[in-house]
């Protein structure tokens, strides 16, 4: 501490005494002479003055503990005025070190024009964003806009990573959710950023702030599982940098100032109570919280900042940080897209599932196994903090129906998602499968998108797989979700479908038993593993009993659909169990002349055809009308041998 008097009571400048008289021999010891003593420096600093030492001072300089607008008064470098160190060459090298030119940047105030300017855009795009939210009830227009910002501007996995959105890091800052939202965000950023820009310098806090973005928006990225707006990522990051800038010159720091940029005082307590109160909230995002904080905080031990920088190079520190900074906006906007590509390192592990037990399984990542939804009935998953466009795999039964058309698919999609399909060129999944792509615009639910589906037909079950994609601005990167979607699909297999499989299980546990046996033939001819079935239904056709006679019957059914089915002495087996068979059992009868039409076996088929006749004469008028109508029709072009013919119905 400097006293307000000098060390040897004499003033600012000393007391002037009269020099001794020569002429005098002797003096008395109460008269003789003090001695004159050197005059320490005396520095003025505010109202405040007293001794120094050079070194001590020069120290004190270099710490920032004393300021260029002290006044020393030292005659060997003053003469005799008090001078302003900053006017002394001795001092200019102390005076330029980087904590003597932080601490003063501190001290003197400025006008923080670029968080003022920062703070005023957040409010001003904010306020818009309300305004436009209130005019979408009643103008079309902004309903219209309203959406598309909503849909293009958070910032998510899905939007970020998956779809080439490489804006919405930054543009996710602008949009709030309400009123109370908008202020309580606006306030501290003002606040924090006012003090990073008196700690660093408008070009570190440009560093700090894109920094703190983009740490935010990293980990909502890569672990976060909804879209994100507001800019609460930026109040945060810009705290961590009061932090940073606190740990970094702690040293230095006047008293005053430690509160304001440390983990103590008001500051500290406002953060802590705001971040752990949006626990008890599903709203908050934390984790953009957090990436903004450790953003901003490392930015703010390791930027240039102006403050510290020499008198003369302050330009050329600032300019060197705003090609940081736009280093920062180029790079942070191209990483969302190149991350996307990354699949262990965006999406996860990828593990090996079966939805619904429907015997198919498939490799999904990890962020998207607990996104399970449902389209057009079939499991669905969908990349977190995006689109709700997912990639879809299942089964489907034709039972009772048939494999649809193009055209029939076509309207089935425009009905499903409500608007109108238009076809496209597909490309092939494989053998076996059967590709389709359309574009719909303006569905209800997810806009304008593009669909793509494979069908492979199992027996009577149908694998439907596909992926709906969404429509993207033209400024997005190109994102890899049609990728991942696809890479998704490569990895499906098709297994035994669940009732297959149940009544394997079944049947293994009781194999003699009649009735699971023709359950099993049944389930394997419904899934297409019609030569399993055919071994079953022949042994089982060889009881005299009813499980026999039902088992003839679906023999004789897959041979219609499938007439080379039969094995080679298939004829022999089929003309017994036709003449044995009474002329009302249609159900066997219609599949096997269909079979014996369909090989050709025409000289059999008109004999069974002459012998039905002859029984339908005899019995006359006891003829079922169902028996009638069917003798009535052996004479139509339906029977018509030979494999260019019809088969039969």
């Amino acid at each position: 501490m400097i006293s307000r008097t000098g060390g040897d009571g004499r003033g600012p400048k000393g007391d002037e005494r009269a020099p001794e008289d020569p002429g005098e021999e002797t003096v008395s010891a109460e008269q003789a002479p003090i001695p004159e003593l050197p005059l320490l420096p005396q520095l003025l600093q505010g109202d405040e003055y007293g001794p120094v030492r050079l070194e001590d001072l020069d120290e004190d300089v270099r710490q920032g503990r004393v300021g260029p607008d002290a006044r020393l008064y030292h005659p060997p470098l003053t003469g005799e005025a008090w001078v302003a160190l900053s006017e002394l060459p001795a001092f200019a090298e102390a005076l330029d070190t980087p904590n003597a030119r932080f601490v003063w940047h501190l001290r003197r105030p400025r006008l923080p024009w670029m968080s003022s300017l920062w703070t005023l855009g957040l409010v001003l795009l904010g306020v818009a964003f309300l305004q436009l939210g209130g005019l979408r009830r009643e103008h079309g227009w902004a309903e219209v806009l309203w959406a598309d910002l909503w849909a293009t501007l958070p910032v998510g996995a899905g939007a970020w990573l998956a779809d080439g959105l490489w804006w919405t890091p930054w543009t996710s800052q602008l949009l709030h959710a309400d009123a109370f939202h908008l202020l309580w965000n606006v306030g501290m950023v003002a606040y924090c950023g006012f003090r990073v820009e008196r700690g660093l310098g408008p070009g570190g806090y440009l560093v700090v702030a894109l920094a703190s973005i983009l740490g935010g928006a990293l980990l909502i990225g890569l672990l976060g599982e909804s879209l994100v707006l507001g800019s609460s990522v930026l109040a945060f990051g810009l705290w961590g940098g009061q932090i940073g800038i606190g740990v970094r010159a702690w040293g230095v720091l006047p008293r005053r100032f430690r509160g304001r940029y440390g983990t103590s005082g008001f500051v500290f307590l406002f953060f802590a109570g705001l971040y752990a109160s949006g626990f008890y909230s599903a709203r908050i995002s934390h984790l953009g919280h957090l990436g903004g904080l450790l953003g901003g905080l490392g930015a703010a031990l390791v930027v240039p900042g102006e403050s510290f920088a020499p008198r003369a190079a302050v330009s050329a520190w600032r300019r060197r940080n705003l090609g940081i900074a736009a280093l920062v906006l180029t790079l942070g906007s191209l990483l969302g897209p190149g991350l996307g590509r990354l699949d262990r390192v965006a999406w996860g592990p990828w593990s090996t599932v079966e939805p619904d037990g429907s015997g198919l399984s498939l490799a999904l990542p990890a962020r998207l196994q607990d996104q399970e939804l449902r389209i057009a009935g079939l499991p669905a998953w969908t990349l977190p903090g995006g689109s709700r466009a997912p990639v879809f795999a299942g089964l489907t039964s034709l039972r009772g129906s048939h494999l649809p058309t193009d055209e029939e698919l076509t309207d089935w999609w425009s009905r499903r998602l409500g608007g109108t399909a238009t076809p496209l060129p597909a490309t092939p999944r494989g053998d076996g499968w059967r590709s389709l792509r359309w574009r719909l615009d303006d569905t209800v639910q997810l806009g304008s998108v593009e669909v793509v589906e494979h069908l492979r037909v199992r027996g009577r079950w149908v694998v439907r797989t596909g992926y709906i994609l969404p429509e993207l601005p033209e400024l997005s990167l190109p994102g890899p979700r049609e990728a991942v979607y696809r890479a998704v699909l490569e990895t499906v297999e098709v297994g035994e479908p669940p009732d297959l499989a149940d009544i394997r299980a079944r049947h293994a546990r009781n194999p003699r038993a009649p009735r699971l046996r023709l359950e099993l033939a049944e389930a394997l001819a419904f899934a297409g593993e019609l030569g399993e079935a055919d071994a079953l239904l022949a042994e089982l056709s060889e009881r005299e009993d009813a499980w026999g006679a039902r088992a003839v019957r679906l023999r004789l059914q897959l041979w219609a659909d499938t007439p080379e089915l039969a094995p080679e002495d298939g004829l022999a087996w089929l003309l017994v169990v036709i003449s044995e068979a009474g002329l009302d059992e249609l159900s066997v009868h219609r599949p096997a002349l269909s079979w014996l039409l369909a090989r050709s076996h025409c000289d059999e088929a008109r004999a069974h055809e002459r012998y039905l006749e002859r029984l339908g004469l005899e019995a006359g008028a006891e003829l079922r009308p169902a028996t009638a109508r069917f003798l009535a029709e052996l004479d139509s072009p339906l029977y018509d041998c030979g494999p260019t013919g019809p088969t039969g119905p």
